[in-house]
């Protein structure tokens, strides 16, 4: 690949970044709340770059996220039992040295009426701000 070629491949990849939001905080390009959690009712919930599983809730295919923000927008999976093919958007929030998960919207039309939503209130996680009750809770799995 000549020096043209590369600075033109270098451009498209920055464009695709900030065209998609995803990852582009990051220096590898992951989420930074990747994991294996339990929530405050025992059900289990996995988080990759690529998806967020809630046991009982469903799947939710991540389109991008930004780890400055604490915010991902995901798809609901086909599969889901409740509003399959919509869009959500998570919030996260670090709380007195615990994680907390908020869903702020979980049946839109579109990706950017999800990215969109309004921002959940951080300030006392523990016990409300997300949609009037208090975040999820995420304590790692062993």
């Amino acid at each position: 690949m000549n020096r043209s070629q590369h600075v033109r491949v270098s451009w498209i990849l920055v464009l695709g970044c900030v065209l998609a939001f995803a990852g582009c905080e990051s220096s590898d390009g992951s989420l930074e709340i990747e994991g294996r959690y339990t929530d405050q009712w025992g059900n289990a919930v996995e988080i990759t770059s690529q998806v967020l599983v809630l046991a009982g809730m469903g799947r939710y295919n991540i389109a991008e996220f930004d780890n400055g923000g604490n915010w991902l927008v995901a798809r609901n999976d086909a599969a889901n039992e409740y509003f399959p093919d919509m869009w959500s958007r998570f919030d996260w929030a670090e709380h007195a040295g615990d994680l907390f998960l908020c869903q702020v919207a979980y049946a839109d039309e579109s990706r950017d009426a999800a990215r969109t939503t309004q921002a959940p209130d951080a300030t006392d996680p523990a016990n409300s701000g997300c949609g009037g009750f208090g975040w999820t809770l995420l304590t790692p799995a062993d």
